[in-house]
Parts: structure tokens; C-alpha cells; sequence
């Protein structure tokens, strides 16, 4: 990630903690909920710092989704 967007990294984590889940595992971070979080935080963030949000929430994602595959298979 680029140093100057590293600070996305920070509200990832914040968005990430508060995350649902659906019975199947965890449900991507929205944009309602981010824009929740904005208000709340009085953060603004700019339409780059949510993609970079969104791409890190992706990568997040397939990442449990493949370590999950890995346990279920070990089974």
C-alpha cells in the first residue's frame, strides 16, 4: 500500500471489527456502513480512500474464505 494511503489501513481495522456475518462467514464491509463510520468518526474520506477500503476488505475476504477451504479440506 502506498505511504500515503497507509493510514487506511488504521480504518480498515476500525471498519473490520464491526463487521456482520451471515451463518456462512463474515459479510463484506458496505458502503452504508462506511459512510456510518464517517459520520460517527467525523472522518471524511475521499473516493480513493474508500476504494482503498473496499480492495482491502476484498483481499481480507479471500483470504478467510481460502483458509477456511484449507480447514474444511484437513478434515
Amino acid at each position: 500500500m502506498p505511504e500515503n494511503y497507509r493510514h487506511c489501513w488504521s480504518w480498515f481495522g476500525e471498519l473490520s471489527r464491526t463487521r456482520s456475518s451471515n451463518g456462512f462467514g463474515q459479510n463484506p464491509i458496505s458502503y452504508s456502513e462506511i459512510d456510518a463510520w464517517s459520520r460517527l468518526t467525523s472522518i471524511e474520506l475521499t473516493p480513493l480512500e474508500v476504494s482503498a477500503i473496499m480492495r482491502l476488505d476484498s483481499a481480507y475476504l479471500t483470504i478467510q474464505a481460502e483458509q477456511i477451504a484449507q480447514r474444511s479440506k484437513k478434515k
